[in-house]
């Protein structure tokens, strides 16, 4: 047996010292499927600072050293106050004629995050490299909701997460305008 043979047939015990007695075959291949058997790490979660975005400043590659990049989106302080934020941090919403915004991850991703304010029900879309859906999740409410005139009401706040093995795009999407306030991904 080879070096290489034993030390992987070493690791393969330390993982999986619960396995019958009988020795795997000690090979790259068992290698391969003992590794893909090991549970992921815990991953922890990146959250995007908005705060160093200008305000009307479009947002595409502000975030690429951090490994992600947006489409279609702009840096903005809400002047209605239905929009209202916790802090005087910019938010992110979409650009003037789109109901969306896209985000790109340079490396594939598990978890997806963000929280958002919205009139209408929002929606957050993973896809994996080939665009193959990969999960989807909504919240807040399909009916729009109004500002009643002389009424200064604030429109909800979702937080919405999804696990997403191998996410590398992920679209957030209403049929109203929203705000992107936090954006988390690991």
């Amino acid at each position: 047996m080879s070096l290489l043979a034993e030390s992987e047939d070493c690791f393969i015990k330390q993982v999986f010292p619960q396995a019958s007695p009988d020795p795997l075959p000690s090979s790259p291949i068992a290698f391969e499927i003992a590794m893909a058997q090991v549970p992921p790490a815990e991953t922890e979660l990146i959250h995007l600072e908005f705060n160093q975005l200008g305000t009307f400043e479009p947002v595409q590659e502000q975030f690429w050293e951090q490994g992600v990049r947006f489409e279609g989106a702009i840096a903005l302080q809400p002047s209605n106050p239905a929009f209202q934020a916790d802090n005087n941090s910019p938010s992110v919403m979409p650009i003037t004629g789109r109901s969306n915004i896209t985000v790109h991850f340079r490396q594939p991703r598990q978890t997806v995050g963000a929280v958002v304010t919205a009139p209408r029900q929002i929606t957050v879309t993973a896809f994996d490299q080939n665009d193959n859906l990969l999960g989807q999740q909504r919240a807040g409410s399909p009916k729009y909701l109004q500002q009643k005139a002389g009424q200064a009401e604030i429109f909800p706040r979702h937080h919405l997460e999804l696990l997403a093995q191998g996410a590398v795009k992920v679209v957030l999407s209403s049929t109203a305008p929203f705000i992107l306030q936090e954006f988390f991904y690991g």
